[in-house]
């Protein structure tokens, strides 16, 4: 909107009384004088929303402020692992909305167990169908080294750098036998014999073998 309009004054805010102007607390104005004609130029400002750390704040800019600027006057920090959703030297625009996503990276490290496996061994010092437990089986443990990425605080990707064994796990040893047994039989016999003698008399004398199957 351009206005003109006759005047001895030069003060600023006289000139600016008389012509019934008013400035807001964020608007700017510039004032020139060409051959004895004061040029007065207002820039009106207008809010941005932006929204940080949980928050949204709104700051009031005038045109050709860029996105860097308007930050800066409302005190949102930001480094070079942030996201901004508008190129920091960009114009911003009435009623733009800036987000500023904090993303940082960070080392996670998470101990896991690692399961034993089992085995067997063959052993002639015990018989077939017999088996010991030589070695008891007990679990080793690692560490995962990750890169972890968050937005705002909230995590949305990991990536495994590093795996550490720290304790190797130990096999359940069993011991299978081998053995054989050995087989005992009775495949033979002997025979007894007993002699007996009867009689009277020297003279009569009768012999009998008996015989024992053992």
């Amino acid at each position: 909107e351009v206005a003109s309009f006759t005047t001895f004054k030069e003060d600023q805010a006289e000139l600016l009384k008389e012509a019934s102007l008013t400035i807001g607390e964020d608007d700017a104005i510039a004032m020139t004088d060409v051959k004895q004609d004061i040029n007065i130029e207002i820039f009106r400002a207008f809010p941005v929303s932006i929204q940080a750390n949980g928050e949204t704040v709104s700051v009031n800019v005038i045109a050709d402020t860029t996105v860097r600027e308007t930050l800066d006057k409302a005190f949102v920090e930001y480094d070079s692992d942030d996201r901004i959703s508008a190129n920091l030297d960009a114009a911003v625009t009435a009623n733009m909305d800036i987000t500023v996503v904090r993303c940082e990276t960070k080392v996670i490290e998470e101990t896991e167990s690692i399961p034993f496996e089992s085995e067997t061994k063959k052993t002639d010092s015990l018989y077939k169908g017999v088996t010991k437990v030589e070695q008891e089986g007990e679990k080793g443990e690692k560490t995962l080294v990750y890169s972890v990425s968050y937005e705002d605080g909230v995590e949305v990707g990991r990536t495994l750098t590093e795996t550490l064994v720290t304790k190797e796990a130990k096999n359940k040893v069993t011991l299978v036998g081998t053995k054989k047994r050995a087989i005992t039989s009775t495949s033979s016999y002997g025979r007894k014999m007993s002699l007996v003698r009867r009689g009277t008399g020297t003279g009569d004398i009768s012999e009998r073998w008996r015989g024992k199957l053992l």
